[in-house]
């Protein structure tokens, strides 16, 4: 059996420290591993987007070369790239209407077809929820520095948390999905919105976990693997074929 990962910098491990973007001590893919035995072909991407992998078509390329007749799983945790604009162009053009990477109907029809299209060929889908960004931070860290923020203001009235309404919706996407084709959904979100301390979980760029946050997030799967049954006979299925390996070794 293979469990395939199609995720951004966030699935990958990045965290912010120190003015640069570097790999937290301890990824939670690893952390899985060392847990579990759960073994992942991270094919994560620093600034994936699910319009990209549907461009290049990297899910089905991945799915052709395994074998039919086993289970699969494939993780999707994608949606905070897609959310985001080229802000060096909004900066230049405030008044213009401008299209985030991947439109938020473009977002929703993508992901409705990797999930049908995943269950047609008997694999199963695990959805992941984005991590909610801090607007202040994110807004000084990355978008003024991408593009003039005095303009990029003014293409959101003066509202800076309309980045954080923004990025939202795209998760709401993905948790209507989730329950629209009853697929497994791993609620990172709200999770982490109910941290009284939120912000603490966060780097100072707005938008990659620290440390701690993803000590947190490796917590909330921890729960899903518990509380639910298709996430328990993953964790059976890959554990069944970590000792066939050894057997034949």
């Amino acid at each position: 059996m293979a469990t395939i990962l199609f995720g951004d910098s966030i699935a990958k491990g990045i965290t912010y420290s120190n003015q640069k973007l570097t790999l937290t001590d301890e990824p939670i893919v690893d952390a899985l591993n060392q847990l579990y035995g759960i073994s992942i072909d991270n094919k994560s991407v620093y600034g994936q987007t699910l319009k990209r992998i549907h461009d290049k078509r990297l899910i089905e390329q991945t799915i052709i070369q395994l074998d039919p007749n086993e289970k699969h799983y494939v993780i999707i945790a994608v949606g905070g790239n897609d959310a985001d604009y080229d802000w060096k162009m909004v900066g230049e053009n405030p008044k213009l209407t401008h299209q985030p990477k991947t439109p938020l109907p473009l977002f929703e029809e993508i992901l409705t077809y990797y999930v049908t299209y995943l269950k047609d060929k008997d694999i199963t889908p695990i959805l992941l929820t984005t991590v909610p960004l801090i607007s202040k931070r994110y807004f000084e860290e990355v978008v003024s520095k991408a593009g003039n923020p005095e303009n990029i203001l003014k293409f959101f009235n003066q509202d800076i948390e309309m980045i954080f309404r923004h990025h939202e919706a795209y998760s709401h996407v993905i948790t209507k999905i989730a329950y629209s084709y009853n697929c497994v959904l791993v609620d990172i979100r709200t999770s982490l919105l109910h941290q009284t301390n939120y912000n603490d979980y966060i780097s100072k760029d707005g938008i990659h976990p620290n440390q701690k946050g993803y000590n947190l997030i490796l917590s909330i799967i921890q729960d899903k693997l518990i509380s639910d049954e298709t996430m328990r006979q993953w964790i059976d299925f890959q554990q069944t074929a970590h000792d066939l390996s050894q057997t034949y070794l």
